[in-house]
C-alpha cells in the first residue's frame, strides 16, 4: 500500500493508536483557525515542502488532512514516490471533523 484514502471513521480509529503522526496540510491561516489535536502543521503550498518531506521517518504512519482532501490526496501521492508507504488521507477533508 502506497496510500489510502479514508473515511472519518477509519480516521477516528488510527488516531487512537500511539504510532501515527497527523499532517495538517493547509495553509497557515486556515490552521490557524482550528486543528485537529496533536497535528502538525506541513503547509502543501511553501516553496520548502518537498524539502521538509524528505526528512520525515519513512517508518512511521501519516494520517494526512487538509479541508476538502484534496491537498492531502497530492501529499499523499508525493509522498509515495519519495518512498513513504504508511500513508491515509482523509476523504472530504476536515470539515466538520470531530473525534
Amino acid at each position: 500500500m502506497k496510500y489510502k484514502n479514508i473515511d472519518r471513521r477509519e480516521f477516528n480509529d488510527l488516531i487512537k493508536k500511539d504510532d501515527h503522526v497527523v499532517l495538517d496540510v493547509r495553509t497557515l491561516a486556515e490552521f490557524k483557525q482550528g486543528a485537529i489535536p496533536g497535528a502538525k502543521h506541513f503547509n502543501f503550498y511553501e516553496a520548502s515542502f518537498e524539502m521538509k518531506a524528505q526528512k520525515l521517518d519513512r517508518s512511521k504512519v501519516y494520517l494526512v488532512y487538509c479541508r476538502s482532501g484534496i491537498r492531502s490526496r497530492q501529499v499523499c501521492e508525493i509522498m509515495a514516490v519519495m518512498g513513504f508507504d504508511k500513508l491515509y488521507n482523509l476523504k472530504g477533508g476536515n470539515i466538520m471533523y470531530s473525534l
